[in-house]
């Protein structure tokens, strides 16, 4: 259909760090962002832990609000 974005659950696929992309909520909210991940040794088990955070480009807010799916931005006009 027109208009049909390929929206990817974040429980399938995450996109590279750092690539800008569209995000969906869970309140359905759309903005761009970019991903973060970060790997940190637990001090209580000596274990690795990723921490993954979404982050807007515009302000460098972290995203609190549970991102749900991503996309790929669109290709912008030429003129």
């Amino acid at each position: 259909e027109e208009g049909d974005m390929n929206w990817i659950s974040v429980k399938d696929n995450f996109p590279e760090a750092k690539k800008p992309v569209l995000v969906c909520t869970k309140k359905n909210v759309i903005c761009q962002a970019y991903l973060i991940k970060e790997i940190h040794i637990s001090n209580r088990t000596t274990k690795e832990i990723e921490i993954t955070e979404w982050i807007e480009p515009f302000n460098d807010w972290f995203i609190y609000d549970e991102i749900t799916h991503w996309a790929e931005l669109p290709v912008l006009p030429k003129e």
